[in-house]
């Protein structure tokens, strides 16, 4: 389940890709940067293997985050698995992973920065948003193996693959994103 502006709705197949994409990203980056370090500490170089964060929540009680990852030669990066992330409860209950948790659970001890947090939030949320609303209409549109102008070809691009806010597209409302986002050509 998510909530968006108060209202409650269960999450479609694309809400839980776009969701995961966005959350992915987003851990590869705090592991990028350092900000937050895995229980194991910092995989070497050709790491292939699962990986555990913790965090807090609001009631400080003690949550993981665990997935599978490989630290990649190209720029050291790791990177995460598809479908591999999920977090555990203090009750031992592994669940999947949330985004809006995941930033108050771990971000939110690295970071206590309420206002900056709440920032980022907003951009990754933007991000999921604008994303759901791209993959929405790709699918729509039926894909032919001709060849493309370049603003065909720019209008498949599908976001930053490191960046974690690769489409938040801050100021754009959802139209304004369908009638400039190169996605939409």
């Amino acid at each position: 389940m998510y909530t968006t502006q108060g209202v409650t709705a269960s999450q479609s197949d694309m809400d839980l890709k776009v969701e995961e994409r966005v959350l992915g990203q987003l851990i590869e980056a705090v592991l990028y940067e350092e900000i937050a370090v895995p229980l194991s500490g910092v995989p070497a170089s050709g790491f292939d293997g699962e990986l555990v964060l913790q965090g807090k929540t609001m009631d400080g009680e003690t949550v993981a985050y665990r997935f599978s990852a490989k630290r990649k030669f190209t720029f050291d990066r790791i990177r995460l698995a598809k479908d591999t992330i999920q977090r555990q409860k203090g009750n031992g209950e592994w669940t999947s992973a949330q985004l809006s948790q995941f930033v108050e659970e771990v971000l939110g001890q690295a970071q206590p920065d309420k206002e900056r947090l709440g920032m980022l939030l907003e951009e990754l949320q933007s991000t999921f948003a604008k994303d759901v609303q791209a993959q929405t209409y790709r699918a729509s549109v039926p894909q032919s193996g001709q060849l493309r102008s370049y603003d065909e070809l720019e209008s498949l691009l599908d976001g930053h693959p490191y960046h974690p806010c690769y489409k938040s597209r801050i100021g754009f409302s959802m139209e304004e994103n369908a009638r400039y986002g190169p996605e939409f050509n």
